[in-house]
């Protein structure tokens, strides 16, 4: 009963250290300096917008201007600043990317609110600028840019809203305490919940819709989708649809209505370049409610020959030598065939996204859609800006000799092939029954599935010791960078520290990684250890797609409890201790 009051009594109370002028500083310090190049009117749209992408992150990153504003402004507790390293801060504002401290939601939804929607909007900005003047658009582009450069901002506010009412008391709870919430949580809602609420002694929810709890924010929303014109008549069936489920009071008519919503966007063609992407995505912030989120992104032709490949090589490899069950090889087979995948660029960027960048991503959620059509989007951005990163941890961490081999075979081409393999392998051995039975358990260890599945069907595809060091060397970076300790208390970040902590527990296990008797970490490239690595990480899948058939939820608990325990002693201890040495 006390973490149901405590639940419900968090209110935040956050204005401290801020002024005007600090945020009119920082939004004169993002533009000081910058020059949009000069775009020809012929080049093509997508090589454009990746263009300016490029240059405007460059700009953030080496602005002058805006270091001096980050190392000026207050920071820390009671401030809307991490009190992360400048470097971080400078890193995160460029790319989303860096080791800024988000352990604390009510200082994290500041630091969005105030530092990155500003950016978000310089970008947004710059791009619409660049655009202007080319060729390369047609009319229901155009319209779509615009139509992102209101509908952006006013789900941002709606985010925040959103954010403060459940994020903030849900993540403030400690981990015993959002574990009994989660569980609690499951019997009472559906499986995705585009409601707000409250708890109360009774846990009677008194939910309701975002048009009730938040009229104004919706307002607007709904009044941009009402006035907006769009010339494609699918994208404005999708426009149509997303305006009914926003402006819904119903609680009963909301899973209808987004459902609609979805099954709208997945009829948006695959010869569409550029089209809306709403909020899908449960888990990250919370984990049952459905993140509010808007999303305007240009399909590139890049990759498609790989992403081809991949695909044809997933089927293959389950319906062979994975082994999974005729029914399942059958609805694999299904999705992968409805899938629209390709490599976009994100035009404009609102609501969650401020939040979390993704690398890749397979939606709809909702398994009885993806048995119609889905869409795979795999980030061209999003996987770049994490090379220097993946880089840089793999030198810090490494022995110098091994980090000299590893970091060569980190680049954006096989960051992509990893989340494509991790995309293409989420369906696998998943459907709207075991997805229904399963509940919350379900996404305990998806990500870690999606990811050696995928691993495992490129190994069998390309069974060669250079390809192996490659697919070992991605996760060993990503096991750095999610077991570093403003990565672990990232609730958004939860699933994937699961997936890395899998990887790191096989590797060792296969003798792969591992620590001297001075302390030191030490990774053993032999090609019989790589070998066993895979053959350990073809056990965990299967355990996994084993228990989904089953629809044994507490098989997948058993499973993460082993696999991933880190408690004193364990080797996952002494590797999250190794990756935070430093602080």
């Amino acid at each position: 009963m006390r973490v149901l009051l405590a639940f419900c009594s968090l209110i935040i109370t956050l204005e401290k250290g801020v002024t005007m002028d600090a945020l009119v500083e920082w939004t004169g310090a993002l533009r000081k300096g910058f020059t949009l190049p000069v775009i020809p009117p012929g080049c093509p749209l997508p090589k454009a917008i990746t263009i300016v992408l490029g240059v405007v992150s460059d700009h953030l990153m080496q602005s002058k201007a805006v270091r001096t504003w980050l190392t000026a402004i207050p920071k820390g507790h009671d401030t809307f600043c991490p009190d992360s390293p400048v470097d971080e801060l400078v890193n995160y504002v460029a790319t989303q990317r860096g080791r800024v401290d988000k352990s604390n939601p009510r200082l994290n939804l500041e630091f969005i609110r105030r530092v990155i929607f500003p950016v978000l909007a310089f970008e947004r900005e710059q791009l619409l600028i660049a655009c202007a003047q080319l060729n390369d658009v047609s009319q229901a582009e155009r319209e779509l840019m615009h139509l992102s450069t209101r509908l952006a901002p006013a789900l941002d506010e709606l985010w925040v809203c959103w954010y403060r009412r459940m994020c903030i008391p849900f993540q403030s709870l400690i981990e015993s305490e959002r574990e009994y919430c989660t569980t609690a949580l499951k019997e009472l809602l559906p499986q995705f919940d585009y409601s707000v609420y409250d708890w109360a002694r009774d846990r009677v929810l008194n939910r309701r819709s975002w048009a009730e709890a938040f009229p104004a924010k919706i307002k607007v929303i709904t009044n941009i989708l009402e006035n907006s014109i769009c010339s494609d008549a699918t994208i404005a069936a999708y426009l149509a649809a997303l305006h009914r489920a926003y402006a819904c009071k119903q609680l009963g008519q909301l899973e209808t209505l987004w459902a609609a919503v979805d099954q709208a966007w997945i009829r948006i063609s695959g010869q569409t370049r550029i089209f809306p992407v709403h909020g899908m995505e449960n888990g990250y912030e919370h984990p049952h409610c459905i993140s509010p989120e808007f999303r305007l992104i240009i399909r590139t032709p890049l990759y498609s020959e790989l992403i081809e490949e991949v695909r044809v090589d997933t089927l293959a490899y389950a319906e062979g030598p994975y082994g999974l069950s005729e029914s399942s090889v059958e609805l694999l087979r299904a999705r992968l065939g409805l899938l629209d995948i390709a490599a976009f660029e994100d035009v404009a960027r609102g609501g969650c996204c401020a939040n979390f960048k993704i690398g890749g991503q397979v939606a709809p959620n909702r398994q009885d859609i993806l048995a119609v059509g889905g869409k795979v989007s795999l980030s061209l951005a999003g996987n770049e800006q994490m090379v220097p990163l993946y880089k840089q941890v793999l030198r810090d961490n490494c022995p110098p000799a091994v980090a000299r081999r590893l970091v060569p075979h980190v680049t954006l081409d096989k960051m992509i092939l990893h989340a494509c393999v991790h995309e293409l392998w989420h369906p696998a051995g998943r459907s709207a029954e075991t997805d229904s039975a399963l509940g919350s358990l379900q996404g305990l260890l998806e990500e870690a599935k999606a990811t050696h599945g995928g691993l495992i069907a490129r190994n069998w595809k390309i069974n060669t010791p250079k390809h192996r060091i490659e697919l070992f060397t991605i996760m060993l970076a990503r096991i750095f960078r999610f077991t570093h300790q403003t990565v672990m208390e990232n609730h958004a970040a939860a699933h994937y520290v699961t997936e890395q902590l899998v990887a790191a527990q096989t590797m060792h296990e296969a003798g792969l990684i591992g620590f001297s008797q001075t302390g030191k970490f030490t990774v053993d490239l032999t090609q019989a250890k790589l070998n066993a690595w895979f053959t350990i990480l073809y056990q965990f899948v299967k355990s996994v797609t084993d228990a989904y058939c089953q629809m044994d939820g507490g098989a997948l608990q058993a499973i993460h409890d082993h696999v991933c325990d880190r408690s004193d002693g364990t080797f996952l201890a002494q590797l999250i201790a190794w990756t935070n040495r430093n602080g």
